[in-house]
């Protein structure tokens, strides 16, 4: 089993962008170029938020909720398999809620 740490604060401290076009530090380039990688050549992944400022909802509904639109993850696959380090539970209980929404 690999288990792999990936750190949004080696792509960005300030998240901001939904979208690759709407600016730097998106949500869908994180997602496309980080995340999904890392998933693809790790079976478990430690996602390391801390030491980042704000975690905009849009930002990270695209993330987490895109995981399973566009790129056919399952809520259950993803429990398994990712792992989030986060100091304010709140942040890791909407990821989940973005998640679990995204596969309705």
């Amino acid at each position: 089993m690999t288990l792999f740490i990936l750190k949004l604060a080696e792509y960005t401290k300030y998240p901001f962008a939904r979208y690759s076009v709407d600016g730097p530090h998106s949500a869908e380039e994180f997602r496309t170029e980080w995340l999904i990688p890392a998933l693809e050549k790790n079976h478990q992944i430690i996602l390391d938020l801390n030491d980042v400022t704000g975690f905009p909802g849009s930002w990270t509904e695209e993330v987490f909720g895109g995981l399973i639109r566009s790129h056919g993850y399952t809520a259950t696959e993803l429990r398994e398999r990712l792992s989030i380090d986060v100091l304010d539970e709140l942040i890791e209980y909407e990821i989940w809620h973005y998640i679990k929404s995204a596969e309705k």
